[in-house]
């Protein structure tokens, strides 16, 4: 079964700290929710599949598959030290 591909998006340009992300199978981010991120979504990167970590973020992958299946993303609200995801962290 070929594996469909996952987008990763930050809120906003990139930081360190804190954080808002989200994954959906749109590669454009056009169907994140705008109002819960009035910054902007920022492209992060593409993964194969969503395991336990995406970058480095600790997912439920069910709950996540469940979210992108029923709204066409997942959000998730990284705090500390968890939220270190962006481009220089390896893709998991």
């Amino acid at each position: 079964m070929p594996t469909e591909t996952i987008y990763l998006f930050i809120c906003g340009s990139g930081f360190k700290g804190a954080g808002l992300f989200a994954l959906t199978r749109d590669r454009s981010g056009g169907n994140l929710p705008k109002a819960d991120c009035p910054a902007g979504w920022a492209f992060d990167k593409s993964i194969d599949a969503i395991e336990r970590a995406v970058a480095g973020i600790a997912i439920d992958a069910k709950a996540a598959l469940a979210d992108i299946a029923k709204t066409g993303y997942h959000l998730l609200y990284v705090k500390g030290a968890d939220a270190s995801a962006g481009t220089d962290k390896p893709s998991v």
